[in-house]
């Protein structure tokens, strides 16, 4: 499991050339996330029996994949927050204002 979260980390890490903005913001919380399941995947190896390590790791686990069937539903037309568009044939949402945006991400 360790290098699969490994290969995703460094996915998040290189996925764009810029990382400003909102779009920085979400992958910095991702990579947080990814970093924190690494670590107790590292750490299950050596700590079999250990409970803090298995319920961090659990809850890492579960806040990532919240996270992205939350933004996989933000994608369906229908369910779009008001503000909020999709652009490029679906590829993208822009939102009008930016630290609307930036809100929505820290929430």
């Amino acid at each position: 499991m360790a290098l699969v979260y490994a290969q995703e980390l460094f996915m998040f890490h290189v996925h764009s050339s810029n990382h400003g903005g909102v779009k920085g913001q979400f992958h910095w919380f991702l990579q947080a996330v990814v970093t924190a399941c690494l670590a107790t995947a590292l750490l299950g190896a050596g700590f079999l029996q250990s409970f803090a390590v298995s319920l961090i790791r659990s809850a890492a686990l579960t806040f990532q994949g919240v996270w992205f069937m939350d933004i996989g539903v933000m994608w369906l037309p229908g369910l779009i927050a008001n503000g909020y568009s999709l652009e490029d044939g679906g590829l993208s949402i822009r939102c009008r204002r930016d630290h609307h945006a930036k809100a929505v991400i820290n929430v």
